[in-house]
């Protein structure tokens, strides 16, 4: 088992990472005008380290600029932790010879560049789009705004803290912003390795010089995916909106509000509005589960759920090595969910808790966190064991089935 030190790595920064994000929220928070119990504590800064959309009311909003900008800072370097393993886990899987051969310091060193360009460039957008009336008129509170909307756009995180910034919810009714945070999470979506290949000088330069170079599996994957997927959702969206949908809005604004729809669910789940019912529900939760980029941030089994299926009923001489690699994937991630979600919700019953199975299954796809003034502790272990596993389960279904090619080959 030769990645045993790096997979032992991660889980050790991370541990850190999760300490350290509940005791700077500890020390950033004040008794202002709401005070909060430390399990509430623990709980919202275990979404900010998940990239989960917590749903807080003002409990959260009325806390310290401090407060909120540790928030995103947290979120920041969580974000790059999982970006540059998720980058080293697909270079092992999918890359090429010298690929597979590079360190996990360069995969934080090309990780952090390329989140660093892509949230500048975002948050710039931000600044430009947010009106001043919006935040006050205060410039630093508009900054710190733009700012947190472009990390926690790009890192699928939710938008736990919005009206802390905003007198009223931009995200529901202003184009400028909404464009900002449909661009940031389409570009989170995709994943740092289809950046990379994407818009890399050196990938650029390659592909002008030789046409005949092709986009690489996951790549496709991710582009044609996200198309089919957003496009999937618009019209289902409409069909189940119908007048609604369209009400007050022009053409642009519909639009833009069907997208901003189908990113949150493709990104972190959360629905900007609840009007569809049952069946709209229903199938934002479904488009959430299996709608992310493959090797991103977003929740779920990904994009990659599809290839699954296609393994399962495509012809052998159609099957190649990329396909087998992620069937063995999803395999084992779905093997990981059903486990976790199995004890989770049989301890729950045996508990006598009100935690839902469907409570459950969003925060294991890292889909949106309810956090009440009447919290238990009980609950609070489940809640917050249910994000912490959900968010390792795919690096850990890498990390095993790179193991199992590994050792198989040396077997012969």
């Amino acid at each position: 088992m030769v990645h045993r030190t790096g997979i032992y790595g991660f889980l050790a920064i991370y541990l850190i990472i999760l300490v350290i994000s509940y005791l700077g929220h500890l020390y950033t928070y004040q008794h202002s005008t709401t005070e909060l119990s430390s399990l509430q504590l623990w709980l919202y800064s275990m979404s900010q380290v998940t990239f989960t959309h917590a749903y807080s009311g003002v409990i959260f909003t009325a806390q310290p600029t401090s407060f909120h900008l540790f928030s995103a800072i947290i979120t920041l370097i969580s974000s790059w932790l999982f970006h540059a393993t998720l980058l080293w886990l697909v270079w092992r899987l999918f890359g090429n010879s010298s690929e597979r051969s590079f360190a996990v310091a360069r995969s934080l060193t090309t990780a952090g560049w390329v989140m660093l360009l892509c949230t500048l460039i975002v948050a710039l957008f931000f600044l430009y789009a947010i009106p001043s009336d919006l935040s006050s008129g205060s410039f630093i509170k508009k900054m710190l705004a733009g700012c947190t909307l472009s990390i926690n756009s790009f890192n699928n995180a939710g938008f736990s803290n919005w009206s802390y910034f905003f007198d009223e919810n931009p995200l529901a009714g202003n184009f400028m912003i909404q464009v900002g945070v449909i661009g940031g999470t389409v570009l989170g979506s995709l994943g740092i390795y289809v950046l990379i290949e994407l818009f890399s000088p050196v990938k650029l330069r390659q592909r002008l010089a030789n046409p005949a170079i092709d986009w690489s599996f996951l790549t496709k994957i991710s582009l044609f995916g996200a198309a089919a997927f957003l496009i999937a959702y618009s019209v289902l969206h409409i069909v189940i909106g119908n007048a609604e949908v369209f009400a007050n809005k022009n053409i642009l604004e519909s639009l833009s509000s069907i997208l901003m729809q189908g990113v949150s669910a493709r990104g972190f789940g959360w629905e900007l509005t609840h009007q569809y019912g049952d069946i709209g529900s229903f199938l934002h939760a479904a488009f959430t589960f299996f709608g992310a980029g493959p090797i991103s941030t977003g929740g779920g089994a990904t994009l990659l759920f599809f290839v699954f299926l296609y393994r399962m009923i495509a012809p052998p001489y159609h099957i190649s090595f990329q396909i087998n690699v992620t069937f063995k994937i999803i395999k084992t991630w779905l093997i990981l969910f059903i486990i976790c979600l199995s004890v989770l919700s049989f301890i729950s019953i045996i508990s006598v808790d009100d935690i839902t199975f469907s409570d459950l299954f969003y925060l294991y796809t890292n889909h949106d966190l309810q956090i009440s003034a009447g919290e238990n502790v009980f609950s609070g272990i489940l809640k917050s064991t249910a994000m912490i596993t959900g968010r390792l389960s795919f690096i850990t279904a890498c990390i095993i089935v790179i193991n199992r090619v590994e050792n198989a080959s040396r077997t012969f």
